[in-house]
């Protein structure tokens, strides 16, 4: 392995956890022939209900080099969002990863500044930042550059981090040093295909969104099927039921992203006032909050399914 490469990768990992990412591997950028396959029999299935976006772009999706020219690494990032606070009983469930501050905006403006030190460090480098919208296979990714493996609810599990964190990536035309990829750690455990209220983890590793509470009460904007709108169990926007029940999750690693703090509302309003709350309120309280996927009438149906 050469030196530069080395010592290049070293830096930019290090400048990663200085911005607050808990994690950060990297992975060559080339085709995800496995996962192609398995995302195209997953897509033939209509296993993605709504989600047509995700027919888009399927080369570049399953390709990331593909995503910048002369691409040569992947470098992937977790952020964990994961709290010890929670709502009120009586409060509609929403799922941790909107507590805060939209995932978007927070990882996106670390990347830029983890992007401007390689680039000075790398002149001749060209880099392309991904967060979320960015047709790549995030888990996969993150996967092959050693940050957890897939686990059977289809979330990234880490060892110490369990599953609450998101991902980011930048593809890169540097050639860097690749991490080893993490092995399957989910053992014989099914916790989190038994515990789903409406069967959506359909068997090890296979989800069918169209059944899946989080899918329902965000992706799809139409009604929601009776055999998951009689499962909700109180969820108002997406669902963390998998996630809790997984063994890995059982130690909280508390966020230190102060874009991540809960809202004062989530902490303090109960149903009621959840139910009361007009469109302007619920404008001005996820103003800046990934709840903004969903509008306001989208909120009501969610509200009164419960």
């Amino acid at each position: 392995m050469n030196e530069d490469i080395e010592n290049i990768s070293f830096t930019i990992k290090q400048e990663a956890y200085k911005l607050g990412f808990y994690l950060c591997g990297i992975c060559k950028a080339e085709e995800f022939a496995f996962e192609k396959k398995y995302m195209n029999d997953w897509l033939k299935k209509d296993s993605h209900g709504l989600m047509h976006y995700l027919e888009k772009n399927f080369e570049k999706r399953t390709n990331p080099s593909l995503l910048l020219e002369n691409a040569k690494s992947i470098i992937v990032v977790a952020l964990n969002y994961n709290t010890i606070n929670k709502q009120p009983e009586d409060s509609p469930k929403f799922s941790k990863y909107v507590y805060g501050n939209d995932y978007h905006t927070v990882i996106k403006s670390k990347l830029y500044n983890l992007c401007e030190t390689i680039k000075k460090n790398n002149p001749d480098s060209e880099n392309k930042i991904c967060v979320d919208t960015v047709p790549i296979l995030e888990k996969t990714a993150a996967q092959r550059a050693g940050l957890g493996w897939i686990g059977k609810h289809t979330c990234l599990i880490n060892k110490k981090l369990g599953s609450f964190f998101f991902l980011g990536e930048i593809v890169t035309t540097l050639e860097l040093k690749y991490d080893k990829p993490i092995n399957d750690y989910c053992g014989t455990c099914n916790k989190c295909i038994e515990s789903c209220p409406t069967g959506a983890i359909k068997s090890q590793y296979q989800l069918d969104a169209r059944k899946c509470i989080s899918y329902n009460t965000i992706e799809n904007r139409g009604e929601i099927p009776e055999s998951v709108f009689t499962n909700l169990n109180g969820w108002a926007f997406g669902c963390d039921i998998c996630q809790n029940v997984c063994p890995w999750n059982k130690k909280t690693i508390e966020n230190t992203e102060p874009e991540f703090d809960i809202k004062s509302e989530m902490l303090n309003f109960n149903r009621e006032q959840w139910n009361l709350i007009s469109e302007i309120e619920f404008k001005r309280i996820f103003k800046t909050s990934a709840v903004n996927r969903i509008k306001f009438n989208q909120w009501k149906r969610n509200i009164e399914s419960l």
